[in-house]
């Protein structure tokens, strides 16, 4: 029964023509890296390749003051890390997002099918005439 019913309204839909559609895009969260997350990555023993990977795929926060980078040379960061906070492109943080974009048929097409009688006087194509 739910079949006759599914395929009653798919065919409803296929004879007028009504078919929206739905397109979804997604926007990755982006999390620019601080000074403080680089120190912290730092303290906590991740590879230079690692965090070099962070901050050239999400771009930094802020640039680096003077007391920042002797925080992230004291937490044991690389040279090559400490340059790469102050090369790295700013970036503002941004959550996670799905668009959603709604498309509909601009159209509304009906089964055609004329039938008609009619009685007429006059010239083809006449209409009305204009009184005067």
């Amino acid at each position: 029964m739910t079949f006759m019913k599914t395929f009653a309204a798919l065919a409803l839909a296929a004879l007028t023509g009504c078919f929206p559609w739905e397109e979804r895009q997604y926007t990755p969260a982006v999390n620019p890296v601080t000074p403080t997350d680089v120190a912290g990555m730092a303290t906590a023993g991740y590879s230079d390749a690692m965090i070099l990977d962070l901050i050239r795929a999400n771009g930094v926060l802020r640039r680096p003051t003077a007391d920042d980078v002797v925080a992230m040379k004291g937490a044991g960061a690389s040279d090559p890390v400490i340059a790469a906070t102050l090369q790295a492109p700013l970036t503002v943080a941004r959550p996670a997002a799905e668009i959603h974009h709604y498309h509909h048929d601009p159209y509304w097409y009906w089964p055609s099918s004329h039938v008609s009688l009619g009685f007429s006087y006059g010239y083809w194509g006449g209409g009305y005439r204009r009184c005067r």
